[in-house]
């Protein structure tokens, strides 16, 4: 009686260890599944840099104050990027909370008189003056 205790003590340890190493397994997929879903957010753009977002500059949030354009981050900060680094050609707004980056959707065109002053499009809808 005691032989057929220790056979089935035995038995039960390796169905226990056997669970636990599927378990185990199962968890590491969903860890390898969910760091493939946040890679596929971000934007590869040119092959050098990763965005969170492409987002276009009509829907971002304007400061006519601090003349800067922002845009909520998923870490309860936002975006930011400045009207002289848009006019100096900068897409790309940084979230100072965290490591993300968007990448700013926009057309620097000149007025036909040459003048200094520039629109910001985006895309062909709206135009903003400065």
């Amino acid at each position: 009686f005691v032989l057929f205790l220790f056979f089935f003590f035995l038995l039960v340890f390796f169905l226990f260890i056997l669970l636990s190493l599927t378990r185990f397994r199962n968890m590491e997929e969903n860890a390898d599944e969910q760091t493939a879903e946040v890679t596929s957010e971000l934007v590869a753009v040119d092959g050098d840099e990763n965005f969170y977002d492409e987002i276009e500059i009509e829907d971002m949030e304007f400061d006519e104050e601090l003349q800067t354009y922002f845009y909520p981050c998923p870490c309860g900060d936002r975006f930011r990027i400045t009207v002289d680094e848009l006019m100096d050609g900068e897409e790309i707004a940084s979230c100072p909370s965290c490591t993300l980056v968007i990448r700013v959707i926009y057309d620097v065109e000149e007025d036909s008189d040459d003048e200094s002053d520039l629109n910001l499009e985006a895309g062909s809808t709206a135009v903003l003056a400065f």
